[in-house]
């Protein structure tokens, strides 16, 4: 899907139902042979995220630290 041009980002929609937490959805991703690297896909969400711009500049700054 990220050669098609896809934003990946990862998540868990709900953790009590799927049994699964950010941790195992970044190895998953790894396992599953994904090119794309943590800070990407971190970067990806930032992006994404429902929030204001300013918060995004602050996670974007952790991010990059």
């Amino acid at each position: 899907m990220a050669n098609a041009g896809c934003v990946i980002a990862l998540g868990t929609d709900d953790p009590s139902f799927f049994d699964t937490d950010l941790s195992q959805e970044y190895a998953l991703a790894q396992t599953a042979g994904s090119h794309l690297s943590n800070h990407v896909i971190n970067k990806n969400a930032i992006e994404a995220a429902f929030c204001d711009e300013r918060t995004k500049a602050a996670l974007a700054a952790r991010l990059n630290k």
